[in-house]
Protein backbone atom coordinates (compact mmCIF):
# COMPACT_ATOMS: atom_id res chain seq x y z
CA UNK A 1 0.00 0.00 0.00
CA UNK A 2 1.32 2.97 -0.26
CA UNK A 3 1.53 6.92 -0.33
CA UNK A 4 3.65 8.80 -1.96
CA UNK A 5 5.21 12.83 -2.72
CA UNK A 6 6.35 15.47 -4.06
CA UNK A 7 2.78 15.71 -6.43
CA UNK A 8 1.80 13.78 -2.99
CA UNK A 9 0.10 16.68 -1.17
CA UNK A 10 2.29 15.27 2.12
CA UNK A 11 5.37 16.44 0.07
CA UNK A 12 4.26 19.43 -1.39
CA UNK A 13 2.76 20.74 1.75
CA UNK A 14 3.77 23.65 3.23
CA UNK A 15 6.89 24.05 5.45
CA UNK A 16 6.63 22.79 9.51
CA UNK A 17 7.09 25.83 10.99
CA UNK A 18 4.24 26.89 9.56
CA UNK A 19 2.16 24.11 10.75
CA UNK A 20 3.56 24.06 13.89
CA UNK A 21 4.77 26.64 16.24
CA UNK A 22 6.29 25.11 19.25
CA UNK A 23 7.96 26.95 22.68
CA UNK A 24 11.30 28.41 21.69
CA UNK A 25 14.43 28.45 23.57
CA UNK A 26 13.55 31.31 25.93
CA UNK A 27 9.91 30.50 26.02
CA UNK A 28 9.72 28.50 29.09
CA UNK A 29 6.41 29.68 29.84
CA UNK A 30 4.86 27.64 26.95
CA UNK A 31 5.91 24.61 28.78
CA UNK A 32 4.12 25.19 32.24
CA UNK A 33 6.65 26.97 34.41
CA UNK A 34 5.54 30.16 36.23
CA UNK A 35 7.33 33.21 36.94
CA UNK A 36 7.62 32.03 40.14
CA UNK A 37 9.49 28.63 39.91
CA UNK A 38 11.51 30.56 37.00
CA UNK A 39 12.73 32.87 40.21
CA UNK A 40 13.89 30.00 42.19
CA UNK A 41 15.75 28.14 39.39
CA UNK A 42 18.88 29.10 39.36
CA UNK A 43 20.98 29.89 35.95
CA UNK A 44 21.79 26.81 35.60
CA UNK A 45 18.78 24.95 35.56
CA UNK A 46 17.23 27.83 33.35
CA UNK A 47 19.85 27.04 30.98
CA UNK A 48 19.62 23.58 31.00
CA UNK A 49 15.76 23.67 30.55
CA UNK A 50 16.37 26.22 27.42
CA UNK A 51 18.69 23.46 25.85
CA UNK A 52 16.18 20.91 26.01
CA UNK A 53 13.61 22.66 24.51
CA UNK A 54 15.80 23.94 22.01
CA UNK A 55 16.90 20.00 20.96
CA UNK A 56 13.32 19.01 21.10
CA UNK A 57 12.10 22.33 18.68
CA UNK A 58 15.25 21.21 15.96
CA UNK A 59 13.99 17.65 16.44
CA UNK A 60 10.38 18.98 15.56
CA UNK A 61 11.35 20.79 12.76
CA UNK A 62 14.08 19.19 11.48
CA UNK A 63 16.54 21.89 11.01
CA UNK A 64 19.95 20.23 12.14
CA UNK A 65 23.18 21.17 10.44
CA UNK A 66 25.17 18.06 10.43
CA UNK A 67 24.01 15.47 7.60
CA UNK A 68 23.77 12.27 10.01
CA UNK A 69 21.42 13.80 13.10
CA UNK A 70 19.58 15.20 9.66
CA UNK A 71 19.21 11.74 8.63
CA UNK A 72 18.20 10.21 11.90
CA UNK A 73 15.09 12.52 12.25
CA UNK A 74 14.48 11.60 9.11
CA UNK A 75 13.60 8.16 10.05
CA UNK A 76 12.19 9.07 13.19
CA UNK A 77 9.65 11.33 11.66
CA UNK A 78 9.16 8.82 8.44
CA UNK A 79 8.35 5.36 10.86
CA UNK A 80 6.28 8.00 13.36
CA UNK A 81 4.21 9.54 11.37
CA UNK A 82 3.98 6.82 7.55
CA UNK A 83 4.38 4.00 9.72
CA UNK A 84 2.15 4.97 12.94
CA UNK A 85 -0.61 6.26 10.29
CA UNK A 86 -0.10 2.88 8.43
CA UNK A 87 -0.19 0.22 10.97
CA UNK A 88 -3.14 2.21 12.34
CA UNK A 89 -5.31 2.51 9.18
CA UNK A 90 -4.44 -0.91 7.39
CA UNK A 91 -5.80 -2.39 10.83
CA UNK A 92 -9.16 -0.26 10.77
CA UNK A 93 -9.22 -1.70 7.15
CA UNK A 94 -9.04 -5.69 7.80
CA UNK A 95 -11.34 -4.95 10.63
CA UNK A 96 -13.86 -3.47 7.86
CA UNK A 97 -13.31 -6.18 5.81
CA UNK A 98 -13.28 -8.93 7.98
CA UNK A 99 -17.05 -7.80 9.26
CA UNK A 100 -17.67 -6.79 5.64
CA UNK A 101 -17.30 -10.74 4.90
CA UNK A 102 -19.15 -11.92 7.69
CA UNK A 103 -22.16 -9.71 6.86
CA UNK A 104 -22.27 -10.00 3.26
CA UNK A 105 -20.79 -13.86 3.48
CA UNK A 106 -24.45 -15.56 3.69
CA UNK A 107 -26.22 -13.26 1.62
CA UNK A 108 -27.18 -13.94 -2.41
CA UNK A 109 -25.12 -13.30 -4.58
CA UNK A 110 -26.84 -10.68 -6.86
CA UNK A 111 -26.56 -8.12 -3.37
CA UNK A 112 -23.27 -8.75 -3.42
CA UNK A 113 -22.89 -8.17 -6.65
CA UNK A 114 -25.06 -4.91 -5.94
CA UNK A 115 -22.70 -3.84 -3.10
CA UNK A 116 -19.49 -3.87 -5.86
CA UNK A 117 -21.58 -2.13 -8.61
CA UNK A 118 -21.91 0.66 -6.26
CA UNK A 119 -18.76 1.36 -5.07
CA UNK A 120 -17.46 0.60 -8.33
CA UNK A 121 -20.09 2.93 -10.34
CA UNK A 122 -19.77 5.51 -7.83
CA UNK A 123 -15.90 5.64 -7.91
CA UNK A 124 -15.92 5.63 -11.68
CA UNK A 125 -18.29 9.15 -11.02
CA UNK A 126 -16.37 10.54 -8.63
CA UNK A 127 -13.12 10.37 -11.04
CA UNK A 128 -14.87 12.21 -13.49
CA UNK A 129 -16.70 14.94 -11.51
CA UNK A 130 -13.01 15.74 -10.28
CA UNK A 131 -11.70 15.10 -13.65
CA UNK A 132 -13.85 18.21 -14.71
CA UNK A 133 -13.46 19.93 -11.83
CA UNK A 134 -9.53 20.44 -12.38
CA UNK A 135 -10.95 21.01 -15.74
CA UNK A 136 -12.62 23.94 -14.30
CA UNK A 137 -10.23 25.61 -12.03
CA UNK A 138 -7.25 25.27 -14.73
CA UNK A 139 -5.38 22.83 -12.41
CA UNK A 140 -5.71 20.11 -15.15
CA UNK A 141 -2.42 19.15 -17.28
CA UNK A 142 -1.66 15.88 -19.28
CA UNK A 143 -0.36 14.08 -16.53
CA UNK A 144 -3.75 14.50 -14.52
CA UNK A 145 -5.64 13.78 -17.43
CA UNK A 146 -4.08 10.74 -18.49
CA UNK A 147 -4.17 9.53 -14.86
CA UNK A 148 -7.46 10.45 -14.97
CA UNK A 149 -8.79 8.68 -18.44
CA UNK A 150 -6.31 5.69 -17.08
CA UNK A 151 -7.76 5.32 -13.41
CA UNK A 152 -11.84 5.27 -15.07
CA UNK A 153 -10.33 2.71 -17.53
CA UNK A 154 -8.78 0.14 -15.32
CA UNK A 155 -12.15 0.78 -12.88
CA UNK A 156 -14.14 -0.65 -15.89
CA UNK A 157 -11.56 -3.40 -17.24
CA UNK A 158 -11.14 -4.82 -14.03
CA UNK A 159 -14.96 -4.64 -12.97
CA UNK A 160 -15.22 -6.79 -16.54
CA UNK A 161 -12.11 -9.31 -15.52
CA UNK A 162 -14.07 -9.82 -12.03
CA UNK A 163 -17.58 -10.00 -13.31
CA UNK A 164 -16.20 -12.52 -16.56
CA UNK A 165 -14.64 -14.67 -13.44
CA UNK A 166 -17.13 -15.03 -10.97
CA UNK A 167 -15.41 -12.52 -8.73
CA UNK A 168 -17.86 -9.50 -8.68
CA UNK A 169 -19.70 -10.55 -5.77
CA UNK A 170 -16.74 -11.95 -3.82
CA UNK A 171 -15.12 -8.53 -3.93
CA UNK A 172 -17.24 -6.40 -2.44
CA UNK A 173 -15.94 -7.15 1.20
CA UNK A 174 -12.86 -6.18 -0.48
CA UNK A 175 -14.42 -2.28 -2.09
CA UNK A 176 -15.59 -2.04 1.06
CA UNK A 177 -12.24 -2.00 2.67
CA UNK A 178 -9.92 -0.31 0.02
CA UNK A 179 -13.00 2.78 0.69
CA UNK A 180 -12.37 2.71 4.75
CA UNK A 181 -8.64 2.65 4.17
CA UNK A 182 -8.88 5.55 1.63
CA UNK A 183 -10.93 7.63 3.96
CA UNK A 184 -9.43 6.60 7.17
CA UNK A 185 -5.58 7.29 6.12
CA UNK A 186 -6.26 10.32 3.99
CA UNK A 187 -8.37 11.87 6.80
CA UNK A 188 -5.59 11.86 9.00
CA UNK A 189 -3.42 12.99 6.64
CA UNK A 190 -5.39 16.03 6.24
CA UNK A 191 -4.36 16.87 9.86
CA UNK A 192 -0.96 15.42 9.81
CA UNK A 193 1.74 15.65 7.07
CA UNK A 194 4.86 14.70 6.52
CA UNK A 195 7.23 17.76 5.13
CA UNK A 196 10.52 18.16 3.33
CA UNK A 197 12.78 20.61 2.26
CA UNK A 198 12.31 20.53 -1.13
CA UNK A 199 11.73 23.53 -3.11
CA UNK A 200 8.21 24.48 -3.92
CA UNK A 201 6.86 24.57 -7.49
CA UNK A 202 9.88 21.83 -9.08
CA UNK A 203 8.03 19.49 -11.33
CA UNK A 204 7.76 15.88 -10.37
CA UNK A 205 10.99 14.23 -11.38
CA UNK A 206 10.45 11.15 -13.80
CA UNK A 207 13.35 9.62 -13.61
CA UNK A 208 12.87 9.23 -9.80
CA UNK A 209 9.43 8.21 -10.20
CA UNK A 210 10.43 5.42 -12.65
CA UNK A 211 13.20 4.11 -10.14
CA UNK A 212 10.93 4.51 -7.25
CA UNK A 213 8.31 2.43 -9.31
CA UNK A 214 11.16 -0.64 -9.43
CA UNK A 215 11.90 -0.25 -5.71
CA UNK A 216 8.38 0.44 -4.50
CA UNK A 217 7.44 -2.87 -6.28
CA UNK A 218 10.47 -4.59 -4.26
CA UNK A 219 9.21 -3.24 -1.56
CA UNK A 220 5.75 -4.76 -1.60
CA UNK A 221 6.82 -8.03 -3.17
CA UNK A 222 8.63 -8.26 0.27
CA UNK A 223 6.24 -7.53 2.38
CA UNK A 224 3.41 -9.38 0.58
CA UNK A 225 5.75 -12.08 0.85
CA UNK A 226 6.39 -11.86 4.35
CA UNK A 227 2.28 -11.59 4.86
CA UNK A 228 2.55 -14.44 3.62
CA UNK A 229 4.39 -16.48 6.14
CA UNK A 230 1.34 -17.90 8.38
CA UNK A 231 1.64 -15.39 11.27
CA UNK A 232 -0.18 -12.85 9.38
CA UNK A 233 -3.40 -12.52 7.41
CA UNK A 234 -6.00 -9.98 6.31
CA UNK A 235 -9.03 -9.68 7.73
CA UNK A 236 -11.09 -10.99 4.66
CA UNK A 237 -8.69 -14.18 4.18
CA UNK A 238 -10.49 -17.37 5.10
CA UNK A 239 -8.09 -17.82 8.15
CA UNK A 240 -9.77 -14.59 9.42
CA UNK A 241 -13.57 -15.89 8.82
CA UNK A 242 -12.54 -19.19 10.81
CA UNK A 243 -11.61 -17.37 13.85
CA UNK A 244 -13.25 -14.45 16.21
CA UNK A 245 -12.47 -10.90 15.43
CA UNK A 246 -10.38 -10.89 18.82
CA UNK A 247 -8.60 -14.25 17.68
CA UNK A 248 -7.88 -12.58 14.68
CA UNK A 249 -6.80 -9.61 15.57
CA UNK A 250 -3.23 -10.63 16.54
CA UNK A 251 -3.13 -11.98 12.74
CA UNK A 252 -4.09 -8.33 11.64
CA UNK A 253 -1.63 -6.31 14.01
CA UNK A 254 1.01 -8.85 12.13
CA UNK A 255 -0.93 -7.96 8.42
CA UNK A 256 -0.71 -4.18 9.77
CA UNK A 257 3.05 -4.25 10.85
CA UNK A 258 4.16 -5.67 7.81
CA UNK A 259 2.59 -2.56 5.83
CA UNK A 260 3.60 -0.57 7.86
CA UNK A 261 7.65 -0.93 7.49
CA UNK A 262 6.95 -0.89 3.70
CA UNK A 263 5.22 2.52 3.99
CA UNK A 264 7.63 3.55 6.34
CA UNK A 265 10.27 2.87 3.64
CA UNK A 266 8.75 4.40 0.89
CA UNK A 267 8.48 7.62 2.89
CA UNK A 268 11.79 7.62 3.09
CA UNK A 269 12.85 5.96 -0.35
CA UNK A 270 11.06 8.55 -2.86
CA UNK A 271 11.58 11.62 -1.09
CA UNK A 272 15.57 10.56 -1.28
CA UNK A 273 15.43 9.74 -4.69
CA UNK A 274 13.80 13.03 -5.65
CA UNK A 275 16.58 15.20 -4.01
CA UNK A 276 18.81 13.46 -5.85
CA UNK A 277 17.30 13.56 -9.26
CA UNK A 278 16.46 17.14 -8.51
CA UNK A 279 20.18 17.69 -7.92
CA UNK A 280 21.29 15.86 -10.73
CA UNK A 281 18.99 17.39 -13.17
CA UNK A 282 20.19 21.16 -11.90
CA UNK A 283 23.67 19.72 -12.40
CA UNK A 284 22.84 19.42 -16.24
CA UNK A 285 20.70 22.24 -16.79
CA UNK A 286 23.23 24.75 -15.26
CA UNK A 287 26.36 22.49 -17.06
CA UNK A 288 27.91 21.93 -13.81
CA UNK A 289 27.78 18.24 -14.31
CA UNK A 290 29.95 17.66 -17.30
CA UNK A 291 30.59 13.99 -16.27
CA UNK A 292 28.20 11.17 -14.65
CA UNK A 293 30.53 11.44 -11.70
CA UNK A 294 29.69 14.60 -11.26
CA UNK A 295 26.24 14.50 -11.80
CA UNK A 296 26.30 11.19 -9.02
CA UNK A 297 28.08 13.68 -6.55
CA UNK A 298 25.95 16.47 -6.75
CA UNK A 299 22.87 13.89 -6.44
CA UNK A 300 24.64 12.52 -3.11
CA UNK A 301 24.75 15.53 -1.78
CA UNK A 302 21.36 16.42 -2.30
CA UNK A 303 20.23 13.22 -0.62
CA UNK A 304 22.07 13.94 2.47
CA UNK A 305 20.48 17.51 2.86
CA UNK A 306 17.26 15.90 2.89
CA UNK A 307 15.45 16.65 6.13
CA UNK A 308 11.59 15.38 6.74
CA UNK A 309 9.32 16.71 9.09
CA UNK A 310 6.08 15.61 10.41
CA UNK A 311 3.58 18.45 11.19
CA UNK A 312 0.17 19.34 12.06
CA UNK A 313 -2.37 21.54 10.84
CA UNK A 314 -5.74 22.84 10.49
CA UNK A 315 -7.15 22.42 7.06
CA UNK A 316 -9.44 24.83 5.43
CA UNK A 317 -12.28 23.49 3.49
CA UNK A 318 -10.13 23.68 0.22
CA UNK A 319 -7.63 22.06 1.40
CA UNK A 320 -10.36 19.20 2.66
CA UNK A 321 -11.98 19.44 -0.84
CA UNK A 322 -8.60 18.88 -2.49
CA UNK A 323 -7.58 15.89 -0.21
CA UNK A 324 -10.47 13.66 -1.13
CA UNK A 325 -10.39 14.67 -4.74
CA UNK A 326 -6.90 14.87 -5.14
CA UNK A 327 -5.31 11.81 -2.75
CA UNK A 328 -8.83 10.22 -1.02
CA UNK A 329 -10.51 8.96 -4.36
CA UNK A 330 -7.48 8.27 -6.74
CA UNK A 331 -6.22 5.74 -3.46
CA UNK A 332 -9.45 4.40 -2.90
CA UNK A 333 -9.87 3.84 -6.81
CA UNK A 334 -6.67 2.03 -7.21
CA UNK A 335 -6.99 -0.24 -4.42
CA UNK A 336 -10.20 -1.00 -5.99
CA UNK A 337 -8.68 -2.55 -8.92
CA UNK A 338 -6.03 -4.11 -7.61
CA UNK A 339 -7.86 -5.80 -5.14
CA UNK A 340 -10.54 -7.08 -8.19
CA UNK A 341 -7.55 -7.96 -9.74
CA UNK A 342 -6.10 -10.28 -7.35
CA UNK A 343 -9.70 -11.45 -6.25
CA UNK A 344 -9.80 -12.66 -10.36
CA UNK A 345 -6.22 -14.16 -10.05
CA UNK A 346 -6.89 -16.41 -6.97
CA UNK A 347 -9.04 -17.41 -8.93
CA UNK A 348 -7.71 -18.44 -11.86
CA UNK A 349 -4.54 -19.54 -10.40
CA UNK A 350 -6.53 -23.82 -9.10
CA UNK A 351 -7.53 -23.54 -12.16
CA UNK A 352 -4.65 -23.22 -14.20
CA UNK A 353 -3.21 -26.18 -12.29
CA UNK A 354 -0.84 -24.06 -10.12
CA UNK A 355 -0.39 -25.82 -6.71
CA UNK A 356 -0.57 -23.38 -3.90
CA UNK A 357 3.36 -22.38 -2.94
CA UNK A 358 3.75 -21.11 -6.88
CA UNK A 359 -0.15 -19.75 -7.18
CA UNK A 360 1.14 -17.59 -3.90
CA UNK A 361 4.76 -16.22 -4.95
CA UNK A 362 2.76 -15.57 -8.87
CA UNK A 363 0.47 -13.41 -6.96
CA UNK A 364 2.54 -11.78 -4.97
CA UNK A 365 4.66 -10.99 -7.91
CA UNK A 366 1.89 -9.92 -9.97
CA UNK A 367 0.80 -7.78 -6.74
CA UNK A 368 4.23 -5.81 -6.12
CA UNK A 369 4.08 -4.93 -10.28
CA UNK A 370 0.98 -3.76 -10.05
CA UNK A 371 1.17 -1.57 -6.84
CA UNK A 372 4.16 -0.18 -8.20
CA UNK A 373 2.85 0.84 -11.86
CA UNK A 374 -0.51 2.09 -10.66
CA UNK A 375 1.78 4.46 -8.30
CA UNK A 376 3.02 6.31 -10.81
CA UNK A 377 -0.54 7.07 -11.70
CA UNK A 378 -1.34 7.75 -8.47
CA UNK A 379 1.61 10.71 -8.29
CA UNK A 380 0.65 11.52 -11.49
CA UNK A 381 -3.00 12.07 -10.73
CA UNK A 382 -2.09 14.56 -7.60
CA UNK A 383 0.64 15.73 -9.76
CA UNK A 384 0.87 19.79 -9.61
CA UNK A 385 2.39 20.54 -12.67
CA UNK A 386 2.15 23.96 -14.66
CA UNK A 387 -0.56 23.40 -17.10
CA UNK A 388 -0.05 22.35 -20.21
Amino acid sequence: DNQFSSARSEFSASGLSDAIQPPSPGNLAALGTTPSQLERAGPEDQAFVSEQVGVLHQIITNTFKKDGAGWATNLLHASARDGTITFLTTALREVVGKLSAQHLGNMPDHVKIAASSTVLAGLGILNVASAIRQEVDGSANWLTRSARLSTVALLGGASGVAYATGGLGSAAPLLIKATAYAAARDGINTFVMLNDNRARGVPTSFAALAVNMIAYGVNQFTVNTFQGLGISHSGTSSEAQDESLRGAFRHIAAFSAGNALGEAADAITYPALMSYFDKVGQGLREGLAHRIQEGERMGIAGVKKLRLAAGLRLPTGEDILNKVSGVMLPRASLFAILFLLLNAMNKIGPKAGLNAKNSEILLNAVAGASIALMSVIFVSTTATLARR
